[in-house]
């Protein structure tokens, strides 16, 4: 497991610290350090408490880079736990600032995170639109990390527009970048993203293969949300290719997982699988309440998830 406790321990001194020393911009910087820190263990909430403090700070420092860097952790986290619009506020604000003082690196992990925005509302044209922006940006600074984060962006496009040959080549290419690099918590998000084109496409032993690696590496790095993104993927797959008994361990899992982290598009697809396994066992007022749950949720985000659930309940 990724090191958290240390790295927590030691930002925590360093604040202390910088609060004794009365340094306004070595509180910020603490601060900010903190929110990665709980982010990257799947505390949102904690993450956007910490990220909050930090703007503050380097507003009062004047420092536009740390603030940038705040409003697009802000945005990203919002994000993450399925509120769009204050995402959108958080971002748009970030992408400005970023401009304004000419640093194109974080202007295009802005225009990621505008554009995966687009893609949960289902505004996939400026979505893609921003992923090849970030796409020309990292061609011009190297930047292969988020060169391979766009990539593996638009790849999930790829899939879900019916694209299969595209998104296998887009989230391989993906892959192959973030084992090159070493970097874990993406090498399991691309897993996880192939695994979903493998269910969609009926490969279950592929699926199941990629899904099984991906939850691994999040219970090793102690990520909560990629450990409930997996097990709700296997609980999915489990469904389709009729394991219900183990479908409903998966997804029982995740929502509890998806309970602590805070993220509504995890909780509302947690509904919507539960009321897919109720209909199978024929119980069509438990399927409709679960489905009503998760339309509400999906609606309340502007997620195209939304769509599909009322098709649902129109089979009942």
């Amino acid at each position: 497991m990724s090191d958290y406790p240390r790295a927590d321990a030691h930002a925590r001194r360093a604040l202390s610290m910088f609060v004794d020393l009365h340094d306004v911009l070595g509180q910020a910087n603490a601060h900010a350090d903190l929110a990665n820190i709980e982010h990257h263990r799947g505390r949102y909430q904690d993450a956007a408490v910490r990220a909050g403090q930090a703007r503050a700070l380097f507003l009062q420092a004047g420092d536009t880079r740390g603030h940038a860097d705040s409003e697009g952790v802000l945005g990203m986290l919002g994000r993450l736990t399925g509120d769009y619009r204050g995402a959108l506020e958080h971002l748009d604000l970030a992408l400005t600032l970023f401009t304004r003082i000419g640093n194109e690196r974080n202007q295009a992990w802005i225009h990621i995170e505008l554009g995966t925005v687009g893609r949960q509302t289902g505004a996939y044209t400026q979505a893609r639109h921003h992923f090849h922006r970030a796409r020309d940006i990292c061609d011009r600074t190297d930047d292969a990390v988020k060169q391979a984060w766009a990539d593996r962006e638009l790849g999930i496009l790829a899939r879900i527009t019916g694209n299969w040959d595209e998104a296998l080549t887009l989230l391989s290419a993906a892959l192959r970048v973030f084992t090159d690099l070493g970097s874990r918590r993406n090498i399991a998000d691309a897993l996880v993203e192939l695994g979903s084109l493998h269910r969609v496409k009926g490969e279950t032993t592929a699926a199941r293969t990629s899904l099984e690696r991906a939850w691994g590496i999040y219970v090793d790095i102690g990520n909560r949300r990629g450990i409930a993104w997996t097990e709700l993927e296997l609980g999915t797959l489990d469904r389709l290719t009729g394991s219900a008994t183990s479908a409903r361990e998966y997804i029982d899992r995740a929502a509890a997982r998806y309970a602590i982290v805070g993220d509504r598009s995890g909780i509302a697809r947690t509904h919507y699988e539960l009321g897919c396994l109720a209909q199978l066992r024929g119980e069509d007022a438990v399927a409709r309440t679960q489905w009503e749950t998760a339309l509400a949720l999906y609606a309340a985000m502007g997620s195209p998830e939304a769509n599909e659930t009322r098709t649902r309940l129109n089979t009942l």
